[in-house]
């Protein structure tokens, strides 16, 4: 079974792209139908910087994915949780296979 056969939920991601003259977040132009697989998690986890946060999802992107912690994600579903971690997983040949991003909320 080929990556592209899990993949089967699609998901929205916005670059992050500055401030605006009101100390919001600004976002660049929004990359929609973005292959992904979404799946529930429970992991509760502590930054260095002590912020705690609950992963309550986990999502699977392909490999060349544009991502990164500072992205904005919009699940199927609407929501859009905060991204607290992306890695990329390679596969048995040592070559980046997919990428993970573990997603939820800051407490």
């Amino acid at each position: 079974m080929a990556l592209t056969d899990l993949l089967n939920q699609t998901c929205t991601i916005e670059p992050l792209t500055g401030k605006d003259k009101y100390n919001k977040d600004s976002w660049g132009t929004p990359v929609t139908g973005i292959a992904c697989r979404v799946e529930g998690a429970d992991i509760t986890l502590r930054r260095p910087d002590d912020e705690v946060m609950v992963v309550t999802q986990t999502v699977w992107l392909l490999p060349d994915t544009v991502v990164d912690g500072d992205s904005r994600i919009t699940l199927a579903d609407g929501s859009q949780p905060d991204i607290f971690n992306v890695r990329d997983m390679p596969g048995g040949d040592g070559v980046k296979f997919y990428r993970q991003l573990m997603t939820g909320a800051k407490r």
